[in-house]
């Protein structure tokens, strides 16, 4: 279908909303009988360039100091680049030639800061994409200097949601800078064929972009132009399984912090850079950014994948500009009611006039998705695109059967009202972390902690007096999952970088460490000896010996990150649970699969056994824990009650009572022979990550709170011991 002739009349004149914009680029591409259109199309009709031809206004209005703001943004927009060389032809393209050791084979794209080619290393028979300045530009001091800085900028950026450089260089005057080469989607044409997303597959794709974003961020960049165009879905084999990957674009506009050197000479801050419909008030007034200009760029994407269009549009780059910076979006739930209220707010705050009012961070705004969704925040397994589209859509139906309450306002979501009645308090909370407790464990006899913290700490507590025994530093970043052997003399960590530390728990030293095939997202020591068993965040389930580092066992494994691994009390079975909505039971001695429990329906995030090994317990995204049969694998019940995700389960030490922490922030517990669910433990103001049941019936707590709170199961006591 050929575009209209007011549609060929916006794209000529640079008001065409870019949802549309890619669609009519692309069919100008191959379509001659429209070009000629919009060859005999007169730009002068533009109301908008009229303007900008007289000249800025004159009389009373003139000399406000607002009028005068909005006059100079006017003529950055209508400011007449250097025509001479911006037609030619460069070199490059009219030869198609070699570029170095690089044969040019096609062009992919064209944008003001350069040419990029389908190229081939001719040494290496590497595919890549070849980025080059055009000729017109090489005399421009500017451009060069510009260029030269994505050069170094893309070149300092290593992430797997950020588009990789290879090269640069200059060659008989041409710079070029050598990139991988992205072959998928972006989400702009996303948004253009699907648009709006089901909510939890716009979470997604926005997810992976922030947690690119945070690393350019980390380097002291500012991508400063952001949009559906520059956000890439492409699809990526890596060993079992293919993953669904997000990449950001083009750096080419990206800013170094004002503290490095040189920064200053190449940005004019009153210079309009990046795409308006995406852009932060504060940039699109010429007025100092940094990152958080970028987060409100995101805002502006998530809203176009869930309603469908962009928050700010209009005739003109005036009228556009005018509802950024003096207007607030039209509410997004206005446009798409499935929207829940806790999205809302989210991108309500992104979205926020003022830089200090939206959230402090790219990785930020990643955890939250992330913990909405279930979602590892390193990637999601896929086979394509659609199957990705269909399994998030299956969590958008689960959402729409089973509707949370009005969640909590503010930032981030603290999880829905729950009005079921309290228990006792907990006996100790332990407090003064520094961020999320992602993993706990207790020692055999009970009375010493330990608990993983986000900062790649690992704390020591004594239980009896609720004192800070030590803190060592064991991980460059989060501790995911620790774990404590039965003779109580060795503890083991694992860290996203595949290292596993073996540590002497009397004397707190580092014995070993050794590396996993990945990364490693849960552990656990069998019940007897010194056998570990390791789950990763791309399906590896194995079993390892802490004494030496030899692995002993390798499993088919799972689909999907490995989020818990557990062994049975009697030693015999090695239950695993994944994101591939399946939990396994194992042979613990040949790796052999017994069993597959299947049943829920979405991630299964936990797994514990009964101390008598007989049954087992799971939990997970549809906030059911659920239970088994460890010999034939059969159902036997469905726990139910949970208000959101499931993220760990427990048995109480007599078997009696099953518990549940997740992201609704309270503990539950459930009489297993009645199935009742009991009084609720509350105490906990954010999602609850891991949970660990002691010899002695005490159940250990943590979370997104930074806080361990002990909760005595065999006791009705309200006494509580808060401790720095």
């Amino acid at each position: 279908m050929h575009p209209k002739r007011d549609e060929l009349a916006a794209y000529l004149v640079g008001s065409l909303p870019e949802p549309g914009l890619s669609s009519v680029e692309a069919h100008l591409q191959t379509c001659p009988a429209c070009e000629t259109t919009l060859n005999l199309l007169d730009p002068r009709s533009d109301t908008m360039l009229e303007m900008l031809r007289r000249g800025p206004p004159t009389g009373m209005a003139h000399a406000e100091s607002d009028c005068r703001v909005m006059v100079e943004v006017i003529k950055d927009i209508g400011r007449d680049p250097t025509n001479a060389g911006l037609a030619a032809a460069s070199p490059v393209e009219a030869e198609l030639g070699n570029l170095r050791e690089y044969k040019l084979l096609t062009k992919i794209g064209e944008g003001g800061m350069g040419s990029v080619y389908r190229a081939l290393h001719t040494k290496l028979e590497k595919i890549v994409a070849l980025k080059v300045l055009p000729t017109g530009r090489n005399q421009d001091a500017a451009a060069v200097a510009r260029f030269e800085r994505e050069m170094k900028a893309v070149g300092k950026l290593r992430h797997p949601n950020i588009v990789g450089a290879f090269d640069a260089g200059e060659e008989h005057g041409m710079h070029f800078l050598v990139m991988e080469l992205i072959e998928g989607e972006s989400l702009s044409a996303i948004a253009r064929n699907y648009a709006p997303l089901a909510v939890a597959d716009a979470c997604e794709l926005v997810r992976q972009a922030a947690a690119g974003l945070q690393e350019a961020h980390e380097h002291g960049m500012v991508h400063r132009d952001i949009k559906p165009s520059n956000l890439m879905l492409t699809v990526e084999r890596r060993k079992r399984t293919t993953i669904g990957i997000v990449k950001v674009l083009d750096m080419g506009l990206a800013i170094l912090d004002a503290a490095q050197p040189g920064a200053d000479d190449l940005t004019d801050s009153n210079q309009l850079m990046g795409t308006l419909n995406y852009m932060a008030p504060e940039q699109a007034l010429g007025n100092e950014i940094d990152e958080r200009a970028d987060l409100f760029s995101f805002g502006a994407v998530l809203y176009e994948m869930c309603a469908g269009e962009p928050p700010f549009t209009g005739n003109t780059p005036l009228a556009v500009l005018k509802q950024i910076t003096d207007s607030p979006a039209r509410p997004v739930r206005a446009l798409n009611p499935e929207i829940p209220g806790w999205l809302s707010d989210l991108i309500q705050q992104l979205l926020a006039k003022r830089p200090d009012q939206r959230p402090i961070s790219a990785s930020v705004v990643a955890q939250i998705l992330a913990e909405r969704y279930g979602v590892a925040t390193d990637v999601y397994s896929v086979t394509s695109y659609n199957e990705l589209r269909r399994d998030l859509l299956e969590a958008e139906r689960w959402n729409r059967l089973h509707p949370t309450e009005t969640p909590r306002a503010g930032f981030p979501f603290l999880g829905p009202r729950d009005s079921h009645p309290s228990g006792p308090a907990a006996v100790a909370t332990l407090a003064g972390n520094a961020g999320p407790v992602w993993s706990v464990a207790f020692s055999p006899d009970g009375r010493q902690l330990a608990m993983g913290i986000d900062d790649g700490t690992v704390k020591m507590w004594d239980v009896d007096t609720s004192s800070l025994r030590s803190t060592i530093s064991v991980h460059n970043g989060p501790v995911w999952t620790t774990s404590i052997s039965s003779s109580g003399h060795l503890f083991a960590t694992g860290h996203d970088d595949g290292t596993v530390h073996i540590w002497d728990f009397d004397a707190e030293k580092r014995l070993r460490s050794f590396k996993a095939s990945g990364p490693v997202r849960s552990l656990a020591f069998a019940p007897q000896g010194s056998r570990l068993a390791l789950g990763g965040r791309t399906g590896e389930v194995s079993i390892w010996d802490a004494d030496t580092g030899e692995q002993l066992v390798t499993t088919e494994g799972h689909q999907g990150v490995v989020t818990s691994v557990a062994f049975s009390p009697d030693g015999t079975i090695l239950g695993s649970a994944s994101g591939d909505k399946s939990a396994k039971l194992w042979n613990a001695e040949t790796g052999r699969a017994r069993t597959r429990l299947d049943g829920h329906n979405g991630g299964v995030y936990s797994i514990a056994f009964s101390p008598d090994s007989k049954q087992a317990a799971t939990g997970g995204w549809d906030r059911t824990v659920r239970l088994w049969d460890t010999g034939s694998g059969t159902p036997k019940g469905v726990l139910e009650g949970n208000e959101a995700d499931v993220w760990s389960v427990a048995f109480s030490r007599d078997g009696s009572l099953v518990t549940a922490v997740g992201e609704d922030r309270v503990v539950r517990i459930w009489n297993l022979e009645t199935r009742e669910l009991l009084p609720v433990r509350r105490g906990h103001t954010g999602t609850l990550y891991a949970s660990s049941m002691s010899t002695r019936n005490q159940l250990a707590t943590s979370g997104r709170d930074g806080t361990v709170r002990i909760w005595d199961l065999d006791s009705k006591s309200n006494d509580k011991k808060v401790l720095p």
